[in-house]
């Protein structure tokens, strides 16, 4: 017996696809982007389950923000909360905390590698604990159901404005006409990185309220290190060089723009190795290096090592600079943990340094060719009036005295 749809039903049908855009429509019949993000809420409520969060939230309320679903390494993707967090808060509407349930590089990682991917995971959603005091996504999802929120997740037109209004406009344009306005119907906002990172007027900047919030979370994680790599008896320097993927393109000689931007030469760390030596001569404790970076001993062939972990240099000047302490492939727990905690840390073009200048506290040392790299922009306000952050524009720079005592 053959069914013929009835009038009404194919009306309906015509309807509904002359109005739905083609990506849409690509959606509609390819589930695989909104199932993919169900799953990521599935996880991410799995992981806040027996955790504390905020007050309940309701959806009649102001407009609420939430980071879109990444992959990638773990300092982008804290990177994009900690950037929508912030907006949530200049223009008055809640943040919906969204837990890390994947992250690249995991199997480069001594600990990840005897971890499930959603525990590994759940170990940098503790460790970071942006997540703490702030609405869990469990609270929009059993208010939409998960398939509604995730279409909110895939759809491209509603991650940067609000919902059915994409922003085409620079981001102050948006945040004054957001905060300007009255209370919002009902609706969810998910933003990205690209947000911020492609407003060229106007761009955010932390202010040290929000920086300190970060902090806040950060200290109270309750994390406890492996071993402690400082000691009273040095002043120590924390120093990261990243390689990894960017390193291995750069030796296949294909590195793309996006990782152009991001590599720093050993040339450049041999170099500034023999200014901090100059600059810290008369530090009231003999200078010890930490050298933290995911490469192997073979990419650092400057450098003499006369152990996995200890190495020497040979100055220009004749005069070897020792007590260079290499930390290569460590657990990034605690890596991350050791740079925010150093006593002075020398940050690089990545966002995982980045992480470590938000959340510690530790003496910065920078210079414009590092800071050049973007995600620094969202704090240079913070920068400027911190005494934290101290530029090294040249051998003659003044290093203050607290710096040279750091603990």
């Amino acid at each position: 017996m053959k069914i013929r749809p009835s009038k009404r039903g194919l009306s309906y049908l015509l309807f509904r696809v002359r109005n739905l855009s083609v990506a849409e429509i690509s959606r509609r019949f390819k589930h695989e982007p909104v199932a993919e993000a169900v799953t990521v809420l599935r996880k991410a409520e799995s992981l806040q389950r027996d955790s504390s969060r905020g007050t309940a939230l309701s959806l009649d309320d102001d407009y609420v923000f939430m980071s879109s679903a990444r992959r990638d390494g773990v300092g982008v993707q804290a990177l994009v909360r900690i950037c929508v967090m912030f907006l949530s808060q200049r223009v008055g509407a809640a943040y919906l905390h969204l837990p890390f349930t994947e992250l690249q590089h995991q199997f480069n990682d001594p600990v990840g590698r005897s971890l499930s991917r959603l525990a590994w995971a759940e170990k940098w959603e503790s460790f970071l604990n942006l997540g703490q005091g702030e609405h869990a996504v469990a609270d929009v999802a059993k208010q939409m159901g998960h398939h509604s929120l995730a279409r909110e997740m895939v759809d491209e037109d509603r991650q940067f404005g609000k919902p059915g209004i994409p922003l085409k406009s620079h981001l102050s344009d948006f945040l004054n006409e957001s905060s300007g306005g009255s209370a919002c119907s009902r609706g969810v906002n998910v933003f990205d990185l690209r947000f911020f990172r492609d407003s060229t007027t106007a761009k955010l900047s932390f202010d040290s309220g929000f920086v300190a919030q970060l902090q806040a979370k950060f200290a109270d994680n309750g994390y406890v290190p492996r071993r402690w790599m400082y000691s009273d008896q040095y002043l120590d320097i924390a120093i990261h060089v990243r390689r990894g993927d960017v390193w291995e393109s750069h030796k296949a000689g294909n590195l793309r723009w996006e990782e152009k931007i991001r590599f720093v030469s050993e040339g450049y760390y041999v170099s500034l190795l023999q200014r901090l030596r100059s600059l810290f001569h008369a530090a009231s404790k003999p200078v010890r290096f930490h050298i933290f970076s995911d490469g192997q001993v073979t990419d650092f062939p400057q450098f003499t090592f006369a152990s996995e972990k200890e190495a020497y240099l040979e100055a220009a000047s004749g005069k070897r600079i020792e007590n260079i302490q290499f930390h290569l492939s460590e657990n990034s727990l605690d890596a991350l943990y050791h740079l925010a905690k150093a006593p002075v840390l020398v940050p690089t073009k990545s966002s995982f340094s980045f992480l470590a200048v938000l959340l510690g506290t530790s003496k910065v040392l920078y210079d414009k060719a590092i800071h050049e790299f973007y995600q620094y922009d969202l704090i240079r306000d913070y920068m400027a009036r911190s005494s934290r952050f101290v530029l090294l524009n040249d051998l003659n720079a003044v290093i203050p005295a607290a710096l040279c005592d750091a603990r």
